[in-house]
């Protein structure tokens, strides 16, 4: 399985279970390309479920506010207020750089 945050968990899940699970990584180095990984709320309650969520919390960032902005005028296209988001969903929205992982 892969070393991204969908492999991480599957291997700990299969850990937990009495497995010795493998994991591989593809990248020889990490970069800032392509390394950001978002966390939905229903994301953090799985890994809460797993018991390193406080783990998770202490890496990631949670943004008050997200903005998707068109990619050639950087013109705000979206904004999502995030201010509720743990207290609406029961869990917050984070995000990580993968090499955190």
């Amino acid at each position: 399985m892969g070393g991204g945050i969908g492999g991480l968990t599957l291997a700990l899940g299969l850990a937990r279970a009495g497995e010795k699970p493998v994991v591989y990584e593809q990248a020889i180095e990490h970069s800032e390309v392509g390394a950001g990984i978002s966390l939905a709320p229903d994301a953090v309650k799985g890994l809460r479920f797993l018991g390193v969520e406080p783990a998770i919390v202490e890496l990631a960032d949670e943004p008050m506010e997200q903005y998707t902005r068109h990619y050639q005028t950087g013109q705000p296209l979206v904004t999502i207020d995030r201010h509720n988001t743990a207290s609406q969903f029961g869990a917050s929205y984070l995000q990580m750089h993968r090499a955190d992982l």
